[in-house]
């Protein structure tokens, strides 16, 4: 990581390429902000602005107060001993008259939890209309949501009832998955790696050689070695195999030990693939 200054455009063409990038965005930024500003006064705009000036006189484009200089000189309005100028006529739009809105009040509420009354609060029901939470990719997606906030088992009931709150998951939904879920950390050959006794990174970006990589679970062991975990649902492909190989590379590029590679399907049933 290096300072974004003028600098950078001198290091080589990429370096140019970079801060023109970036400062064509912040310009943009700029003149939205100006925008804006001028654009929401309902009744007066007061515009107070630097009077910045060079030796010879000559305003700056590339600030606020040169792009309001070079629009008085335009309009030859510019008077360089006038501090103020005005347009228009200061006359107070007459304030709109207040009507009177009936309201009803509510004397009665229901005072037991909403959970009691089978009630589904779905944040975000528009994703889910016409579709099925069943379906192949939104399984996989929403499972590899969750498993991304687990670290240890007992973080399982607690992901899935933030999910619940936020309107995410059905009562049903979520006794699905925390079964499936519980078969992936409670599963003989996998239940070490979601314990206290381990230190796991869930998706963590790692750049390397101008590529980021981003496994979904790296589990450390007491001997600081590296156990590389990827979820996957529907059936096993190669790539699969190419993609763990690949951040095992990196991993190993960087003086990681990686200790082994495991590849977990969870369908109908849980399966392992260790490498």
């Amino acid at each position: 990581m290096v300072s974004l200054t003028k600098e950078i455009q001198y290091v080589n063409k990429q370096g140019k390429e970079i801060y023109d990038e970036r400062r064509t965005e912040l310009e943009l930024d700029s003149f939205n902000l100006l925008y804006v500003a001028l654009t929401r006064a309902a009744e007066q705009l007061h515009i107070i602005t630097e009077k910045k000036l060079d030796k010879k006189g000559i305003e700056n484009p590339r600030y606020y107060s040169g792009v309001f200089i070079s629009f008085l000189k335009e309009n030859n309005l510019w008077d360089d001993d006038k501090n103020e100028y005005s347009f228009g006529s200061f006359v107070n739009i007459e304030p709109l008259e207040k009507q009177d809105l009936t309201s009803q009040i509510q004397e009665e509420f229901i005072s037991t939890p909403w959970k009691n009354h089978n009630i589904t609060l779905l944040a975000n029901s528009s994703k889910l209309w016409g579709t099925k939470r069943g379906e192949a990719k939104d399984y996989g997606n929403f499972l590899h949501k969750i498993l991304s906030e687990v670290i240890t088992k007992e973080d399982v009931a607690v992901v899935l009832e933030k999910q619940i709150q936020q309107g995410e998951l059905s009562l049903e939904e979520k006794n699905q998955l925390q079964e499936i879920i519980s078969s992936i950390i409670s599963h003989p050959k996998l239940k070490e790696y979601y314990s206290k006794d381990v230190t796991v990174y869930n998706e963590r970006e790692i750049v390397h050689n101008n590529q980021i990589v981003i496994p979904d679970r790296l589990v450390f062991d007491k001997e600081k070695k590296v156990t590389i975990i990827d979820y996957k649902t529907g059936v096993s492909k190669k790539e699969h195999h190419f993609q763990l190989e690949n951040y095992g590379s990196v991993l190993e590029s960087l003086n990681y030990s990686v200790k082994k590679k495991v590849l977990i399907y969870s369908n109908e049933k849980i399966s392992i693939e260790e490498f």
